[in-house]
C-alpha cells in the first residue's frame, strides 16, 4: 500500500513541494521515523526504524545522534525517537512529494512505482516542476493526496 493510500499526504501548494535542507538519506531517515510513528506511538524505537530501511539498529543509532544533533529528533537511548518541529516539517514535505510522483505515475502514466523509487525521483524535480505536476496530477479525479491529521 502506498503513502498516498495510507493519507499522510497534503494538498499541493509550493511551499508544501520545496525540498528541505537535507540530504537524501537523512530525508530517508525522517520519513521512516515520520511513518512509524503514525503506524505506533512515539516514540519509534531504533529496531522499527532499522527494519523499514533494511539496515543495522547500529547505524540507525548512530544517525539519530547526528539527527538530534541537527535538532531534527528527539532522540533518548533505550527509549527511541521522536521528531522535532522541523523533522515533521522536513518529512512531511518529502512524504507529500513522493505522494505527488506516486500519483502522477498512477493517475497520468498507469504505472505504479515502488515507494522507493518516487521518493527517489521526489528528491530530484525542482519545486517549479512539482508546481507543474501537481496542476497536472490534481486535475483528474483520481488523485488522492491528502492531509490526514
Amino acid at each position: 500500500m502506498s503513502a498516498c493510500e495510507q493519507g499522510p499526504c497534503a494538498d499541493v501548494s509550493a511551499s508544501d513541494t520545496d525540498l528541505p535542507a537535507v540530504s537524501g538519506t537523512v530525508g530517508r531517515y525522517l520519513v521512516a521515523i515520520y511513518e512509524a510513528g503514525r503506524a505506533e506511538d512515539p516514540p519509534v524505537g531504533t529496531g522499527t526504524v532499522a527494519d523499514r530501511l533494511g539496515i543495522e539498529p547500529g547505524s540507525v543509532t548512530e544517525m539519530f545522534c547526528r539527527l538530534g544533533e541537527d535538532d531534527l529528533v528527539k532522540y533518548e537511548k533505550g527509549a527511541g525517537v521522536e521528531l522535532t518541529g522541523h523533522g515533521r516539517a522536513a518529512a512531511e514535505t518529502l512524504v507529500h512529494r513522493r505522494c505527488l510522483v506516486e500519483n502522477f505515475f498512477e493517475t497520468i502514466l498507469s504505472t505504479k512505482l515502488p515507494a522507493e523509487t518516487a521518493y527517489a525521483i521526489a528528491v530530484r524535480v525542482p519545486a517549479d516542476g512539482f508546481d507543474r505536476l501537481g496542476r497536472i496530477a490534481t486535475s483528474h479525479a483520481a488523485f488522492r493526496c491528502r492531509l490526514d491529521d
